[in-house]
């Protein structure tokens, strides 16, 4: 394949050759350390983002402050967009109420 195709070639087979060597650890990986995999978790996070990418693209308004804002107004959304189609397990929502708890204990003075 090298000597025909010469640098692309050379290319093309580095890539199989870590294709194929990829392969083979994952398979034995698995086989002695079995991982239970959120495919369904991911594709949401996928499926959402790529949505939310889609739309920044066609929402561009003319002018800068516009555009930035709109666009921030995205990223921001997004984590909101993630408890709308019903992301977030219990108990990870309960870790955030935890977390922001915790925080406005230390940035609210106590009144003693």
């Amino acid at each position: 394949l090298i000597p025909s195709y010469g640098m692309l070639g050379a290319a093309w087979a580095t890539l199989a050759a870590f294709m194929v060597q990829m392969v083979l650890q994952v398979t034995v990986a698995l086989r002695y350390y079995p991982i239970a995999y959120q495919w369904n978790r991911g594709a949401r996070v996928f499926g959402l983002a790529l949505a939310m990418y889609l739309v920044g693209l066609f929402v561009t308004p003319a002018s800068l402050p516009l555009a930035v804002a709109a666009k921030a107004l995205l990223l921001v959304s997004f984590p909101v967009a993630l408890w709308a189609v019903g992301f977030s397990e219990e108990s990870e929502l309960e870790q955030v109420r935890q977390l922001g708890a915790g925080l406005r204990k230390r940035l609210v003075p106590s009144r003693a």
